[in-house]
């Protein structure tokens, strides 16, 4: 039984650090069934470079209307064109009002 449960676990693991993929078959204008695409190829380079250009636009404003312009903060930006998603990463740090420290 251990056994069973340790190839499981192992198995699921594998799985799990390879990822699923799978193709998308386009239907032809005759019906027929044509060559199987992969969506994330459908992108040409110029389309992700568009794209990766409006993540970054996107992101400045968003960074801006959060107010985090001119205070001690920073942000990057990622376009991830697999899942067709722009990320940001805002890092900003902050001191209390009511901190105080000692010089040595």
């Amino acid at each position: 039984m251990k056994k069973i449960i340790l190839f499981s676990t192992i198995l699921l693991i594998i799985t799990a650090l390879t990822g699923c993929s799978y193709e998308i078959v386009k239907k032809t204008s005759n019906g027929d069934m044509g060559k199987p695409t992969n969506q994330a190829t459908e992108l040409s380079a110029k389309d992700i470079l568009d794209l990766q250009s409006k993540c970054a636009s996107s992101a400045q404003a968003l960074f801006s209307t959060l107010g985090y312009e001119g205070t001690n903060s920073d942000y990057t930006n990622h376009y991830n064109s697999k899942l067709n998603k722009c990320f940001i990463l805002i890092d900003s740090t902050s001191i209390p009002d009511d901190f105080t420290y000692k010089e040595l």
